[in-house]
């Protein structure tokens, strides 16, 4: 069964930046700044779903959205 993405109000207002630009590559700071979310919510919330890419592919500290993710 395939765990349910997390639905917290800051893991939507960052869902909702990425989308405003969904083919750009985003960098974690410029991220937090977009939000006002702090590097210890911000980052944990990428990290989850990074997890849900497709193996093989690198992991990185810049964000955008894919069919993975969205």
């Amino acid at each position: 069964m395939t765990r349910l993405p997390n639905r917290s109000a800051q893991t939507l207002r960052l869902l909702a930046e990425l989308l405003g630009s969904p083919r750009g590559w985003r960098h974690g700071y410029e991220l937090s700044k977009a939000t006002g979310l702090k590097s210890g919510t911000l980052y944990p919330i990428r990290l989850a779903y990074a997890r849900d890419q497709a193996e093989g592919e690198p992991a990185t500290l810049g964000a955008r959205m894919s069919k993975a993710n969205s």
